[in-house]
């Protein structure tokens, strides 16, 4: 987290009441914390941010303890787009040119360590998922775009 991040993070922690979280200011590819101290990472449009996704993933599952958890919400590139098709892009988006496929997250999350990974169900349809407004995100849930157990869950 950059010094920019740390103090909303802060506050919406003390916002929700969060007694139990920590923000640290530090680089995803080396995160500044022992082996197996973490229960749960969080992960919010911030890997295809990274040019060495392979270090986030071996950085994440090496501080996670056994059982824990890892949430990823990111950009992802369709499966059809090459890297070029993917930097090209990155030029008018620029998050698009380090998103991965999903193949590519697999196959990245299960090189670091992934001993069991959920997928409830095929998350390309949440495309459609509402952009962060409730009553957008409450009125996709009622029409069945997406539901609360349709995420993808990796645990160590």
């Amino acid at each position: 987290m950059t010094d920019e991040m740390l103090s909303p993070a802060i506050a919406n922690a003390a916002k929700s009441g969060a007694t139990n979280v920590e923000f640290l200011k530090g680089n995803i590819e080396s995160i500044p914390l022992p082996g197996n101290t973490i229960d749960v990472v969080i992960s919010n449009c911030v890997i295809n941010l990274s040019v060495d996704k392979p270090a986030v993933f071996a950085e994440t599952f090496r501080v996670l303890r056994p059982g824990g958890r890892l949430g990823i919400s990111d950009v992802v590139a369709d499966d059809h787009f090459t890297p070029a098709e993917r930097a090209e892009r990155g030029s008018y988006v620029s998050c698009v040119a380090g998103a991965l496929t999903f193949a590519e997250y697999r196959d990245g999350l299960e090189a670091a360590g992934v001993f069991r990974h959920r997928d409830h169900a095929d998350l390309r349809g949440g495309r459609r998922h509402a952009r962060g407004d409730r009553s957008r995100g409450e009125a996709a849930l009622r029409r069945g775009l997406c539901r609360p157990e349709s995420h993808r869950c990796c645990e160590r």
